[in-house]
Order: C-alpha cells, then structure tokens, then sequence
C-alpha cells in the first residue's frame, strides 16, 4: 500500500477538467473550484475587468485607475 501511495504522489494529482497536475490534492481542489469551473466572481467598479481573486483587480485598480476607489464588486 506504501508503494502504491508513493508512485500516485510522485505523479502528482491531475486536475479532471484541464491537463494541469499538481503535488498535493488541495491544490488540485483549489484549482478545480476556484480557476477550472467557476466563472470570475469579482469586477473592477471602474471598468469591464474580471477576474476570480479579489487580489488581482486590486493589483488592476492600483495599475490602471490611480487615484481612484480601492474597492471590488461581488458579481455573485
């Protein structure tokens, strides 16, 4: 049973929907949910540009609209 959990670890966990594997298996779960399945969940109130982590439209709103609101909206 070792053997057989070491050769699957060394393989890494492959993601269902999309080529990608990773090391562990709640980093294939964060992928699957977060990136492979649901549809961006946040906007930048300014413009049209989605994305899925709330980190990237501050990054987008901090780089692309200076001195405006530091805010997100929840899509849903």
């Amino acid at each position: 049973m070792l053997r057989l959990q070491t050769s699957l670890n060394r393989r890494g966990f492959p993601c269902p929907r999309c080529a990608r594997t990773f090391h562990t298996s709640g980093g294939m779960s964060r992928h699957y949910r977060l990136e492979c399945v649901d549809l961006p969940r946040f906007k930048c109130p300014h413009c049209d540009m989605r994305s899925k982590y709330t980190q990237a439209i501050y990054r987008h709103i901090r780089a692309k609209h200076r001195n405006m609101e530091l805010r997100f909206v929840k899509l849903y």
